[in-house]
């Protein structure tokens, strides 16, 4: 039988694509209306099966017009006689392939912005310890800045306030090539402001995402602040 089916597909392979572009061919004048109007349909019912509220994130709409694309020309070959479907199979899978696709990844949103909180949220939660230099902020008001630890390969400083309150101030240097290294910086720090979690600045009408702080024995220099906003949901570094 394995034979039977190799001779079969040696002799018959490309069948259907060769009639699908003649198919297309003919049809070409109302093709490209067809097919939009059908991708259209396509992720309107997946948003509404699929999305949050109703809607998919820029990366997931991307990608279901794709899945609508595949189901289109499905669709499409099934109606020409080419495939021996019935109408609307193609279409089905394509739908429960992209729901699928979904489900793997996790979210119908966009999934950079919430790489880039995790990213930084991890490598805090890895390295507060060992690579932040803690500094009281009430002690540095009265200009005694206490260090209680000199770490290896320093990441930055630890700033403690009253309560819980603290803020991760990061060396320019580990921000863009030990956390975000491969990232586009720019939106990174855009992510991160908008989010709440990265202080800005306004200086000489131009946003600047590295403030200066005073850091004790180190002097003034320029830091990427993180606020206590990041552990706003409850994820602490510390726990």
């Amino acid at each position: 039988m394995s034979d039977a089916i190799k001779v079969a597909c040696g002799e018959t392979h490309g069948t259907a694509g060769i009639e699908f572009i003649r198919s297309c061919v003919v049809e070409q004048q109302s093709l490209n209306e067809v097919v939009a109007s059908r991708i259209h349909a396509f992720v309107s019912a997946c948003e509404q099966t699929f999305g949050d509220a109703g809607k998919l994130g820029g990366q997931a709409h991307r990608v279901c017009e794709r899945f609508g694309l595949t189901a289109t020309a499905g669709e499409l070959a099934t109606s020409w006689g080419i495939t021996g479907w019935q109408s609307g199979e193609a279409l089905a899978a394509a739908m429960r392939c992209f729901g699928e696709w979904l489900s793997a990844r996790g979210t119908a949103g966009n999934t950079e912005p919430k790489t880039i909180i995790d990213t930084l949220r991890e490598f805090i939660s890895r390295h507060e310890d060992p690579r932040f230099v803690d500094i009281d902020a009430r002690e540095i008001d009265i200009g005694i800045p206490l260090y209680r630890k000199t770490p290896y390969n320093r990441a930055g400083w630890r700033k403690r306030f009253d309560g819980d309150e603290r803020e991760f101030l990061i060396d320019p240097e580990v921000f863009r090539k030990d956390i975000f290294a491969g990232f586009d910086l720019p939106f990174v720090c855009q992510v991160l402001t908008v989010a709440g979690y990265l202080m800005s600045g306004e200086e000489g009408g131009t946003t600047r995402y590295t403030l200066q702080r005073h850091l004790g024995i180190h002097g003034r220099r320029r830091v990427y602040v993180i606020t206590n906003a990041l552990w706003k949901d409850g994820t602490d570094p510390s726990t």
